[in-house]
């Protein structure tokens, strides 16, 4: 790592590892992830960065020390083991006020908004000890100080970046206490069955198993039992010569009539016309 105490022209930059910079394809440009650049860096101050705009999102790991921030009407701190995910669109500020060693990279990608403003909104800009994201940042900047990074793997990596973003361990546990009512629902999704049923499984309330399925699944019991039968419905259509109405029947459904209804608002097409595709 570069060492000459304060950076010349780089206020607050005591070391330094990169800049390393990456040129994606047309291919990559326009249907990828794919970083810009990244680097390395020990900070102090009067280290600041004060930004209205850049066009490209921006991952920090914090390795030693606390970094501050200014985001989306929020002041916060990040300190080792934490992940901070910006996007650069908007203004946005951040310092040292004692040295903190960092690694970032500017990003891009066709999904990257719809990634952070899902983030954002779950659990905020500043996600406590991610381990997996930051060594997966490693990855990157190590394809990039070697120069062998390749478009597709890049992508891959960013894009498993924001996947553990988006699932935390709270998701996990939430999925399962629910765990007895998928089990049932997928051994008896042919017979009636009610949310009171449900939520005396998992020995919860029928509004907290609700609240458990939605933050989990991101649908209600009911709905969720609607998903397993159409999917059902459609195994059979492929695998056997069943009518519909033995098939509906089958599945659990009242009646061909509101089966019908059900599996074309899910497929875009009839039970018929789905069995001919196959």
């Amino acid at each position: 790592m570069k060492r000459e105490g304060v950076l010349e022209n780089e206020l607050g930059i005591a070391e330094k590892r990169g800049i390393w910079f990456y040129e994606p394809s047309e291919f990559a440009l326009q249907h990828l992830y794919y970083p810009m650049w990244g680097a390395e860096y020990v900070c102090t101050a009067p280290y600041r960065v004060d930004r209205d705009y850049m066009d490209a999102f921006m991952f920090f790991s914090i390795i030693e020390g606390t970094m501050y921030y200014r985001y989306e009407g929020m002041e916060f701190c990040a300190g080792p083991g934490d992940f901070v995910f910006l996007d650069c669109h908007r203004p946005n500020c951040y310092w040292a006020e004692e040295p903190v060693r960092k690694k970032w990279i500017h990003f891009n990608g066709n999904s990257a908004r719809g990634y952070h403003d899902l983030i954002l909104s779950r659990y905020g800009p500043c996600l406590k000890a991610r381990g997996k994201a930051s060594s997966l940042l490693d990855q990157i900047l190590q394809a990039l100080e070697r120069g062998v990074a390749q478009d597709h793997h890049m992508s891959l990596l960013i894009h498993s970046i924001l996947a553990d973003l988006a699932d935390t361990s709270d998701e996990k546990k939430q999925l399962h206490l629910i765990q007895p009512a998928i089990d049932y629902i997928c051994h008896h999704y042919q017979e009636e069955i009610t949310v009171e049923q449900l939520s005396s499984l998992c020995n919860v309330s029928s509004v907290y198993l609700t609240r458990l399925f939605r933050q989990s699944l991101q649908k209600a019991p009911h709905e969720y039992l609607q998903q397993i039968r159409l999917s059902n419905a459609a195994r059979l259509l492929t695998e056997t010569r069943d009518s519909v109405e033995s098939i509906a029947e089958q599945c659990g459904f009242s009646g061909s009539t509101h089966f019908i209804r059900m599996f074309r608002k899910r497929y875009q097409v009839t039970p018929l016309k789905f069995r001919k595709l196959f």
